[in-house]
């Protein structure tokens, strides 16, 4: 079922419950490099998925930013998109606190926590809420984030290099 520009949460629901096949993105992650990102570098990746029986556009974006700070974790965000909608993802080790301004009635609503967090729709917010995780280390929040996003046949989590991205001199 393909998802309506005023998607409710019962479809975001069954949309993130589909199975999402990884597809011919291949057997590791291409990253590639964002040009204005300041120092450290940061690398974007978008995967389209396959979804069976459903003619909407999904996709898996990817975020990475290495840490050039001892003690200072990289930074790393998963999101699955539908519909240009981030309907579920994990975010890592980035410097801001998360301020639940939206999700009222949700058990962390108003409320501000640091990172890991996984974001998800409510009934009264597609995007916006999120809620705390406990600590883990990247590739373990990749695997979780597979689980919960329904992503079948994904590769290992692997990071870029420092020359990935780059156009040859």
């Amino acid at each position: 079922m393909p998802l309506s520009k005023t998607a409710d949460f019962s479809e975001i629901q069954q949309l993130i419950y589909e199975i999402k096949i990884w597809g011919a993105a291949g057997d590791e992650i291409s990253w590639q490099l964002l040009k204005a990102a300041p120092l450290p570098q940061c690398y974007f990746s978008r995967i389209p998925l396959l979804l069976d029986k459903m003619d909407e556009k999904v996709c898996l974006d990817l975020y990475y930013k290495p840490s050039i700070l001892e003690g200072l974790p990289p930074a790393f965000t998963a999101s699955l998109v539908m519909g240009g909608t981030r309907i579920l993802a994990v975010d890592s080790g980035l410097a801001a606190m998360h301020l639940n301004k939206v999700g009222q009635g949700e058990e962390f609503y108003a409320q501000s926590f640091a990172h890991p967090h996984l974001h998800r729709a409510t009934e009264t917010a597609l995007q916006g809420y999120a809620e705390p995780l406990p600590a883990s280390d990247i590739e373990d929040l990749w695997e979780d984030f597979l689980l919960l996003a329904n992503i079948l046949e994904a590769p290992p989590l692997n990071f870029p290099d420092a020359q990935q991205g780059r156009l040859p001199l």
